[in-house]
């Protein structure tokens, strides 16, 4: 079969203009199903640029270009054919952005209950499970009253950080609640925090699942109170340790081989202690890994040192008053590598690797609560696709308001990739970073024609954009987007 090669010849300038317009042209479709557009623009004076049209902006550049950046924005809204392609006037400067942003800091908590009544209403989003995680993200600056140092779960203890906290609806996969709190807030009072944005709109009896870091008797109690459920997991305590070195323990065996045993705890809550062979082994190899990073960790603070050098500053204490200093741990020294890992693994181990505890509030066998409590990766996902698919770290700003108003956009960025799976079951497997990649191939070109005036030409229109396109169209309460 002949091949044909494709190849350029010569080239003839031309004012023809091509943007990626996937992005933009998804936000207009869930800004428009959400009723976003009429409801930012509600939010300042009919006069000047429109609330909805910056905003729209802002999220379609955060997920195309995996961050926002307002001086990346500023230098490609710099041509006038491009700015024109996503709605935004000729005027539009820096101060515009910045501006709408700290608005979208003001009012999150207004948008966010805009949004969930419009999903609970029109969509028929049920919330009745919803499952809440906390996570940071570090501050490319200096700490200030609310953005410190903490426990950084982005690895980065050197670097100042803000707390931020997602509510997830788990039946639609959707996010629900956004809350944007100091660097070293505990997840414990967090919770509570977080809690309140969603609670009006939860149905009784609606669980909440949430990881160890928020259980606590004074959180536990106010659901219990209200009438919620809950689901949780603790730390194992000594009644728990008497229970496992109990030889007549009795152990349920669930489908996947995981033992099981249930008992009321002290405080009248249910606790389930579960073994599993297979996250025994998880958690052990993790304890291989850990060690292994941290040995060529140590081989590079050693050869610093051995130079003369400090250390990096991760591995230092800024306090001025205190002398970090670094030795090699005595059991350690004349080992070679295997076996220093292998005694580093060693010293690790307890014994209780591979169990865990649940408490809850509410009667269920074994299997419907380890598949519930399992079924919370659901949130762990929503953070990948944050930090990887949309890529919120890490944040360059000291403003506060504007802090939480980037984190807002980014909340608004993945609401439009969790939105778009839950109205199209075949995107429902997917990551957000996949599905990124796709809208950016599709691309809307401007041909100029020698009268003055223009043609608008799209390509790339893969089945992706096709079942999106064919979803959101059919959607009675949709209107055209613009």
């Amino acid at each position: 079969m002949k091949q044909t090669v494709l190849f350029l010849k010569s080239s003839v300038a031309n004012d023809n203009v091509t943007v990626p317009y996937g992005t933009t042209w998804l936000s207009g479709l869930v800004f428009e199903a959400l009723g976003l557009n009429a409801f930012l623009d509600t939010m300042k004076r009919d006069q000047g640029i429109k609330v909805s049209v910056v905003v729209k902006a802002l999220v379609s550049f955060a997920i195309m270009g995996r961050g926002l950046s307002v001086l990346n924005i500023e230098y490609i809204l710099s041509d006038p054919a491009v700015r024109m392609m996503y709605g935004l006037p000729d005027d539009i400067d820096r101060n515009d952005l910045y501006r709408c942003i700290k608005r979208m800091g003001l009012e999150r908590y207004c948008v966010i209950r805009h949004i969930n009544s419009v999903l609970k209403r029109r969509f028929g989003v049920r919330f009745v499970r919803t499952y809440i995680d906390w996570s940071t993200s570090y501050i490319d600056g200096k700490s200030t009253a609310y953005i410190r140092f903490g426990h950084s779960k982005d690895h980065r203890p050197d670097r100042p950080q803000v707390s931020y906290g997602i509510a997830l609806d788990a039946d639609a996969a959707v996010p629900i609640g956004l809350t944007v709190e100091r660097g070293n807030i505990n997840d414990n009072i967090h919770f509570r925090r977080t809690f309140g944005v969603i609670e009006r709109f939860l149905e009784p009896k609606a669980s909440v699942t949430f990881d160890a870091g928020a259980n606590g008797k004074v959180n536990t109690d106010m659901l219990n109170r209200r009438g919620y459920r809950f689901l949780t997991r603790v730390e194992i305590n000594e009644s728990d340790e008497k229970k496992l070195s109990s030889r007549d323990i009795e152990w349920t065996v669930l489908k996947d081989g995981t033992l099981a045993h249930r008992f009321e705890g002290n405080l009248g809550y249910t606790r389930t202690i579960f073994f599993s062979e297979k996250r025994k082994g998880e958690v052990i190899q993790s304890y291989w890994n850990k060690a292994e990073r941290d040995y060529e960790k140590m081989l590079e603070m050693k050869k610093a040192i051995d130079l003369g050098h400090e250390p990096r500053k991760k591995y230092r204490s800024s306090n001025c008053f205190i002398a970090t200093q670094f030795q090699l741990g005595g059991e350690y020294i004349g080992l070679s590598r295997e076996a220093a890992i292998e005694a580093a693994v060693k010293n690790r181990i307890t014994g209780r690797e591979g169990y865990f505890v649940l408490l809850s509030n509410w009667e269920e066998d074994e299997q419907e609560t380890l598949d519930r409590y399992r079924h919370r990766n659901l949130s762990e996902d929503m953070y990948k696709d944050l930090k990887t698919g949309i890529r919120i770290r890490p944040i360059r700003s000291k403003n506060w308001i504007a802090v939480r108003g980037r984190i807002m956009i980014a909340y608004l960025a993945l609401l439009v990739i969790s939105f778009t799976r839950f109205m199209v079951p075949e995107l429902r497997g997917r990551t957000a970073e996949t599905i990124v990649d796709g809208l950016r191939l599709f691309s809307v070109t401007r041909i100029s024609r020698e009268d003055g005036k223009f043609d608008l030409h799209y390509s790339n229109y893969s089945p992706m954009i096709k079942q999106i396109d064919e979803v959101f169209s059919s959607f009675p309460m949709y209107g055209k987007h613009v």
